[in-house]
């Protein structure tokens, strides 16, 4: 008899085993001892015997390191393997008490959330002891390996293999393209040291990158073989992503000119210097010393590109962002692919469409969405290259990881993470074969290395907690513990007000979803792909959320976090989806066919209706704008008609340089800038100083200044009307003061 079966999952096992391979379990099998008292095979170490011999008899050890003992003289072993067994018979109840902790605190924080309050502390400890519980149910499953919750996806871990070496230089074309790529290198570096800030820089920069590419094509598959690959498998992935993109486009594109997205008071810096690159060009490309001198210059040119496209206005400008966002979607969906399958690829790029805070900073011209892509499509790259051998993916996700040193700061969390990831999947002496994703990553980075030296380290961690003065951040440990109690929990509960988000940055299915995936991730922590997934989220939360210089959430960080959220969430329901088609299965196949994409359908259509709801309606209810934002919408009212020549600005700061100035600029820049006049300015003439006005508006109307001026022009034009305008919220007014028709 070769194998042996455990009595408490029944799985089968080698007869050489002491521990069942699936639940851990002790295996009562008499193993055959020879004279001297060592194991039959005579490769195998003699076990270290425990203090009694009963204790050892009665639990057999499965090599030398399993036989610590508790102080009471318990071994080890014996008790993982008791609770193991337990876990497995109670998978189950751990499960549901889980899943149902998870909705019912999910629920109490939702509605719970309060403008600038924090969350009650019961529904997080009970969402912390829903997670806790999931785990362990998770765990308890991981043991039996149930068919009914194990995705045959998940079994493909297994084939995750580092890239065996070979010689890069084994034919002539592959030599010519190393010396060209060494002689483009040569051209860029040496005139950076010298001090060049010239944008064709850019030039030998990308040749190198190319060149270097070169000697992998080789181990790339051929066209021929792609052709015989069964392509039309993947015609409905190829729909579905596209159809996602274009629905994120179009629900963005909707009301992205709306006056309610034009100030939120610090933005338009970033305007101005992608304006100033699609008509001057790039200069100094590998610089740092970008936006407010911490922003790096490249973070601004696909800016700059989408601009040169779509206009040098508004539009252009913030479409940027939501292309960034638009082409995350599809390394979602890969990335959800590669891991769970079609469900969970689906739900998962899904979820990420349909996300309010994503939504939100689409709307922003904030660089915070560009380190998306680059993060997303690293990490595709690299599971690809890694699952494959195939070093030009690696190569290639090794510049796509360098690419993050170009855009916001979050971005340059890729190459850490997958060297965390790396490290557990086996022998740290297995690093040297990744060495195509090094290479990639050093060739991508060393220009701005070159340019910045120590000031690309610097610069970034002035912009974490410790780096900013004491005076806004408070004390570094009170800063850190303070986010972790507000940071941590902001996709479950928010209740900062700020770019156009307002509570939970998660809808509460996708919270609900997110929480119990990292339970069922934490369970199955031996499979890579999960592995990766929590590494993935736990530095992002750290580096965006943990790390977080400012006194309130990181609102405008913590879109990092976000699409390994989506990823936990989307494996969860595809894993959930798969336990119900296997139980619909036995009543019929064509009913199991219909009914989880039936409720995956609905499942993301609830999804996608509340988002929308929390960004069109709830956010917009308590959100507080600038009054120059307010004065817009005013001006696009019927009363003055976008009309420039017939309208006239009145406030505190107008002008010349304000806000109210940038404003009016960047969503017409090619038309004429309406009248401006500051308080004092309009106090000395005390009339309206133009001919054919019809409209005024006062951009401060509480001001004591704006006050006594309606009423000079209100009894001075009799005839006159002052119409109130007002945001949403009802937080901020401005007055529209409409002369008499002549």
């Amino acid at each position: 008899m070769n194998a042996v079966e455990c009595q408490v999952c029944n799985g089968t096992n080698p007869r050489i085993n002491r521990f069942c391979n699936q639940c851990g379990a002790a295996l009562a099998v008499p193993e055959p001892v020879d004279e001297t008292g060592s194991a039959g095979d005579e490769n195998e170490s003699p076990p270290i015997r425990a203090a009694s011999s009963t204790t050892q008899a009665a639990s057999p050890v499965a090599n030398p390191g399993s036989s610590l003992q508790l102080p009471l003289g318990f071994p080890i072993s014996s008790a993982i393997a008791s609770i193991n067994s337990l876990l497995t018979r109670s998978a189950n109840p751990f499960l549901i008490f889980g899943a149902l902790a998870v909705l019912l605190a999910q629920l109490g924080l939702y509605y719970s959330v309060a403008l600038n309050e924090k969350a009650p502390i019961g529904y997080l400890l009970l969402l912390g002891l829903g997670v806790a519980s999931f785990a362990l149910g998770s765990l308890g499953l991981w043991n039996t390996k149930r068919a009914s919750l194990q995705d045959p996806h998940f079994d493909a871990d297994a084939s995750f293999h580092a890239t065996p070496g070979f010689n890069i230089l084994d034919s002539v074309t592959a030599t010519l393209s190393v010396i060209i790529g060494v002689l483009a290198v040569a051209a860029l570096l040496i005139p950076l040291a010298a001090g060049s800030v010239s944008g064709y820089m850019l030039l030998p920069w990308v040749a190198a990158l190319a060149a270097f590419a070169a000697p992998f094509l080789p181990r790339f598959p051929s066209l021929t073989v792609l052709r015989k690959a069964s392509v039309r498998a993947y015609y409905g992935d190829l729909i579905v992503v596209l159809g996602l993109m274009a629905l994120f486009i179009a629900i963005n594109l909707y009301d992205l000119q709306n006056w309610y997205y034009s100030a939120i008071g610090d933005e338009f810096l970033f305007f101005e210097h992608a304006k100033h690159i699609t008509e001057e060009g790039v200069t100094r490309p590998f610089s740092q010393e970008g936006v407010y001198n911490k922003h790096p210059v490249m973070s601004s040119v696909f800016q700059a590109a989408v601009m040169k496209v779509f206009g040098s206005n508004y539009f252009g400008w913030t479409l940027s962002e939501t292309l960034n966002a638009t082409a995350t979607l599809p390394g979602i969906y890969l990335l959800g692919y590669a891991f769970g399958g079609r469900k969970a690829a689906s739900v998962s790029a899904a979820l990420f469409a349909s996300s309010h805070f994503i939504f939100a900073f689409s709307h922003v011209g904030y660089n915070n969405l560009s380190s998306l892509p680059v993060a997303v499509w690293s990490l595709a790259l690299f599971v690809l290259g890694w699952r494959k051998g195939n070093p030009l993916l690696l190569y290639a996700a090794g510049i796509v990881a360098g690419l993050g040193f170009y855009t916001h700061y979050s971005g340059r969390a890729m190459l850490p993470i997958m060297l965390m990831f790396s490290l557990t999947a086996g022998s740290p002496r297995r690093l040297l074969e990744l060495w195509p994703l090094f290479f990639g990553f050093v060739l991508t980075v060393a220009p701005t290395f070159v340019v910045e030296q120590e000031q690309v380290f610097t610069r970034m961690f002035s912009q974490i907690v410790g780096g900013y003065s004491e005076v806004v951040t408070g004390s570094t440990g009170d800063r850190i513990l303070n986010n972790i109690e507000i940071n941590l929990p902001a996709f479950n509960y928010n209740s900062t007000v700020h770019s156009y988000v307002y509570g939970p940055l998660l809808d509460p299915v996708s919270a609900a979803l997110a929480a119990m995936g990292i339970g069922f991730a934490l369970g199955h922590i031996r499979l890579p792909s999960l592995r990766l997934l929590l590494i993935w989220f736990g530095v992002a939360a750290f580096m965006t959320g943990v790390l977080s210089p400012y006194p309130h959430v990181a609102i405008t960080r913590l879109a990092f976090a976000g699409p390994p959220l989506a990823l936990l969430a989307g494996i969860l329901a595809g894993q959930i989806g798969d336990a119900i088609q296997t139980r619909v299965q036995g009543i019929g196949p064509s009913l199991a066919r219909i009914t989880v994409p039936a409720l995956l359908t609905l499942l993301l259509a609830v999804v996608l209706a509340l988002n929308l709801w929390q960004f069109w309606q709830v956010t917009p209810s308590v959100f507080p704008h600038r009054p120059e934002a307010v004065a817009l919408g005013a001006y696009r009212t019927e009363q003055c008609s976008s009309d420039a020549n017939g309208t006239l600005f009145i406030g505190q700061a107008v002008g010349e340089g304000s806000l109210m100035n940038q404003v009016l600029t960047v969503f017409d820049p090619d038309g004429p800038v309406p009248r401006q006049l500051n308080h004092e300015e309009a106090t000395m003439r005390m009339e309206l100083p133009y001919q054919g006005l019809r409209c005024v508006i006062f951009v401060n109307p509480g001001a004591p200044e704006a006050r006594t001026l309606q009423e000079y022009l209100t009894r001075r034009y009799p005839g006159g009307r002052t119409i109130t305008f007002t945001n949403p919220s009802g937080t901020t007014t401005v007055e529209i003061f409409a002369p008499p028709e002549e």
